[in-house]
């Protein structure tokens, strides 16, 4: 009986460390894929803002030029001394036009009165075709 008991207390004991260290194992390798996942995305940030910096650093030499700066003063309507600025206007659009309401749906009554005369109709014409063959 002593021995049926210490056999039982070794699987016992067997069986916990082997839960434990199902448990426990994987806990790396599983933490391990997470961080490599991470660290893609985190790769592919880098990646985007260090594209990022260098289209800034292009356009930051670009207008340490006197070309460059002549250019921006352009765009933002500067002129030289002497120039006469020439304006563009568009008309604005025309105002919209007032939309008018479709005409309100007939009552229900009117409705069902509507649909049951286009089927009995079309019922008949079925009728006259079986019967005369037209």
């Amino acid at each position: 009986m002593a021995r049926l008991a210490g056999l039982g207390a070794g699987l016992a004991l067997a069986g916990a460390t082997l839960i434990y260290l199902c448990w426990k194992v994987p806990h790396p390798i599983v933490l391990q894929y997470h961080q490599q996942g991470e660290l893609a995305g985190l790769e592919a940030q880098l990646a985007q803002k260090r594209s990022e910096n260098r289209q800034l650093k292009a356009q930051r030499d670009g207008l340490a030029t006197p070309e460059g700066q002549r250019l921006e003063a352009r765009k933002l309507s500067y002129v030289r001394p002497g120039e006469r600025p020439i304006r563009f206007y568009t008309p604005p659009p025309p105002p919209p036009q007032p939309r008018t309401a479709p005409p309100p749906p007939p009552a229900w009554s009117g409705r069902l009165y509507l649909a049951t005369r286009d089927r009995l109709a079309a019922a008949q014409r079925g009728l006259c075709r079986f019967v005369y063959g037209r």
